[in-house]
């Protein structure tokens, strides 16, 4: 495809692509699902806003009538990432304090999960005194909380699914003023989604080689 033959289209709000390879990985948010267009990355290419894509008149008419695609642009542009380069050191003491935190979220978080949709559950949660990331007080308080959470992940009863595990740490972090992103990821052949926290570009509470096999598709 040649650049000056390309039309630029937008995403709904609740679509979202990552190219992987040859593939194009969507992830419906609305109805929680994904699916691939495979060979399609030759078609349809991403634009410089996440989004965005730019294809042929007659492949965006495809994928418009899809519902893939649509010619309104959005009102606000989406999050995006970068991409992590370490993960975040353990203190090596959690504080009572801090694990009886954790303890209660477990609780009162467990109950706000269930029986939410996808949507729902990567919804903005509302903003309390919000501590600046720049300064060293929210990186130590940020250090602590991570701590607390995975010496009490062992006992906590969502240990081995990342949904559920991010959207707890999340709503943990969030009531103290920490703000993070949670990242969606995907990669193909067999296909796999994951999904995990980072501030700026440090990890927490996951493995950096693992999260560097997936491709963002969804930042929330």
């Amino acid at each position: 495809m040649h650049d000056r033959q390309l039309i630029q289209a937008w995403l709904p709000d609740h679509v979202h692509m990552a190219w992987r390879g040859d593939d194009i990985i969507v992830l419906d948010t609305r109805d929680d699902a994904y699916s691939c267009l495979i060979g399609a990355a030759g078609h349809v290419q991403p634009a410089d806003r996440a989004d965005a894509v730019l294809a042929h008149p007659e492949i965006l008419e495809e994928l418009k009538q899809a519902g893939l695609v649509t010619l309104r642009s959005p009102s606000a542009a989406r999050a995006s990432c970068r991409t992590p380069t370490k993960t975040l050191s353990p203190c090596p003491r959690t504080r009572a304090s801090d694990a009886m935190a954790v303890a209660l979220n477990a609780i009162n978080g467990g109950l706000t999960f269930r029986g939410r949709s996808f949507a729902e559950l990567i919804a903005p949660i509302p903003p309390r005194q919000v501590a600046s990331p720049d300064s060293p007080d929210a990186a130590h308080h940020l250090r602590r909380q991570v701590s607390a959470f995975c010496t009490l992940l062992p006992w906590l009863p969502f240990q081995g699914q990342c949904l559920h595990r991010a959207f707890m740490l999340r709503r943990l972090l969030a009531g103290r003023g920490l703000h993070v992103d949670w990242v969606f990821g995907v990669r193909t052949w067999p296909f796999m989604a994951h999904c995990w926290l980072q501030a700026d570009d440090i990890l927490l509470a996951d493995d950096l080689d693992r999260v560097l096999g997936f491709t963002p598709i969804l930042v929330a």
